[in-house]
């Protein structure tokens, strides 16, 4: 058996930062299922905010102002007291990464140059070049590797090891082997990313299944906010390759009938609406038969000059070109909204600490509640790299406690998803695991997006229980474990729909509208009865959905973090 003290599952921005905050101190072992420079986090366009003041004429930025504009963008959903730290902390979490070598973009004095995230946004978010997600990525694990930290890449984790509210390690399997393996710890951090392959439109990598709150949840974590799904406005061609929001801000969107259509939802604002208020006019206009031929809208940016739209776009331009086949410079860009990001998942406190000892989680896999119900833009790196480095202090700080045996325990739970393993191999004789994902991905996109209702929250319930009951008698080609990609996707879906039935609960239970969440049939907030958290916890019987006060989500699940 493979032991490390803390072991980190994920190799994304929030695992690689957990992994250099614990890796100085103790012996780390990162997890994950691609290799980290092609993590999810790679893909990261929109740049990191931190209240570092380096802008002139916009009035002195600060912290406080930093917390202000968050909780205004959360909704009145957010626990205070986390986005107070995500603020306070998020300036130290671009300094280190300055002083690792991150190619930060420099203004005229020298300094760190800040920019607006999106139309009326203050500019405080840092850039480094068009792709900062590839640079920030390739700064952490350069760290990493002069740490030592081991790296097992191309491993699939198959579930977390837990017997008495004790996390004791994980099973993984190598899918190039089908072997499965036991790797024990004294603590485990999940850094596991999204869940976006749920949905059938979505930018997240196809490794994005949600696992890490699937493994979370059926442990006995319960997933809270899980209603509060962001979609972002800009997916070139309604693919996986985001424009920058900033486009928007000398940019018209228009329909098929090239109509300014966003006069119809925010006359005032315009393209300098809330992106969700953009993601939904997009949705309806699509739905009703006012987008062009090919489903999009455009993004049209007439009042710019030539070198200005050049600087704009050129983060993008080969990409347009390469999957779209023009050139942005000379036409206006397809764009349909996408599922972009999850708020909610593993219930954590400011530490990263769940109700079960030994168990940490950071990234978007997890829900500190920093962000409430909307994620200010350029906040969602930051709080990567600020809760991933908490969490690896306190998986640093849970390794000097004492630790009992746990060796047949996880050898137990090796066997156990061995057995799964095979299970999954000989019995089944039902639905492909690719067809029951699509239909899945499908339901939760038609009836579970942009727009809700009572009736198609109902009817997407029920027809994800039909793909739990379908999942139970799955056909999954071939006999070896070995180079079986039938069978790796029958291991996603499985999650897929624990997770997947979280959200579309959540949703019908918060019978409101409040920040990314919007009910057609409840479209204002209910500040009585909607300033709270939905909370879903696993138990055979099924998911038990109920409310827990709002505050720092890991305490009002019973997270304390001195007894962990």
């Amino acid at each position: 058996m493979i032991f490390h003290d803390v072991l980190i599952i994920g190799g994304g921005l929030a695992g690689l930062r957990a992994a250099i905050a614990a890796g100085r101190e103790v012996d780390v072992g990162v997890v994950s299922q691609v290799h980290p420079l092609r993590s999810s986090s790679v893909a990261a366009r929109e740049g990191v905010n931190a209240a570092l003041g380096n802008v002139r004429g916009s009035g002195i930025d600060s912290v406080q102002r930093h917390v202000g504009d968050t909780m205004a963008a959360g909704a009145g959903l957010n626990a205070s007291g986390v986005a107070e730290i995500l603020c306070e902390e998020a300036p130290s979490a671009v300094f280190d990464l300055e002083r690792w070598g991150a190619p930060f973009d420099r203004g005229t004095e020298g300094l760190i140059a800040q920019f607006r995230a999106a139309p009326g946004a203050f500019p405080r978010t840092c850039l480094a070049g068009p792709r900062t997600g590839h640079a920030l990525l390739n700064t952490l694990f350069e760290q990493v590797v002069r740490w030592g930290t081991r790296i097992y890449a191309g491993r699939r984790v198959l579930s977390l090891v837990v017997k008495d509210e004790r996390c004791f390690g994980v099973v993984a399997m190598d899918p190039a082997t089908g072997d499965v393996m036991a790797l024990g710890a004294k603590a485990v951090i999940l850094a596991a990313g999204g869940c976006g392959q749920i949905y059938g439109r979505t930018s997240n990598a196809l490794h994005c299944t949600g696992s890490g709150m699937a493994m979370a949840y059926r442990a006995g974590v319960p997933l809270v906010d899980m209603e509060c799904v962001q979609f972002h406005p800009l997916a070139i061609a309604g693919g996986r390759v985001l424009a920058p929001q900033a486009l928007l801000q000398q940019g018209h969107l228009l329909n098929g009938r090239l109509d300014r259509f966003m006069e119809t939802y925010d006359l005032q604002k315009m393209e300098h609406a809330g992106s969700a208020v953009i993601a939904r006019a997009m949705a309806r206009e699509i739905d009703e038969g006012r987008a062009f031929s090919d489903g999009c809208v455009r993004l049209d940016l007439p009042d710019m000059s030539a070198r200005k739209r050049t600087e704009l776009i050129n983060g993008i331009r080969q990409d347009v070109i390469r999957f779209v086949g023009m050139d942005p410079r000379d036409e206006p860009i397809p764009i349909a909204p996408v599922q972009r990001c999850i708020l909610g998942g593993v219930a954590v406190d400011e530490h990263g600490m769940t109700c079960i000892r030994g168990l940490l989680a950071a990234g978007e896999c997890a829900c500190t509640g920093a962000h409430g119900a909307h994620v200010l833009a350029g906040n969602a790196i930051p709080e990567a790299l600020v809760f991933g480095r908490r969490a690896g202090e306190r998986a640093v700080a849970l390794c000097r406690k004492p630790t009992p045996a746990a060796e047949g325990v996880i050898e137990e739970g090796r066997q156990r998803e061995g057995e799964r393993i095979q299970r999954l191999l000989s019995d089944g004789s039902g639905e492909r695991p690719a067809a029951l994902r699509d239909r899945l991905s499908s339901i939760m996109w038609g009836k579970v997006g942009i727009v809700r209702d009572e009736a198609g929250l109902s009817e997407a319930i029920q027809e994800i229980r039909e793909c739990r009951a379908a999942y139970a008698d799955v056909a999954v080609a071939g006999e070896s474990a070995e180079f079986n990609s039938d069978l790796m996707t029958a291991i996603d879906v499985g999650e897929m729909i624990d997770v997947a039935e979280a959200v579309a609960l959540s949703a019908r239970t918060r019978r409101e509208s409040r920040g990314v969440h919007y009910r057609r049939d409840h479209p204002d907030m209910d500040d009585r009865n909607g300033v709270r958290h939905t909370r879903v916890t696993f138990s055979e019987a099924g998911p038990d959905v109920s409310y827990a006060p709002l505050g720092n989500v890991g305490n009002s699940v019973g997270s304390l973090s001195g007894s962990r």
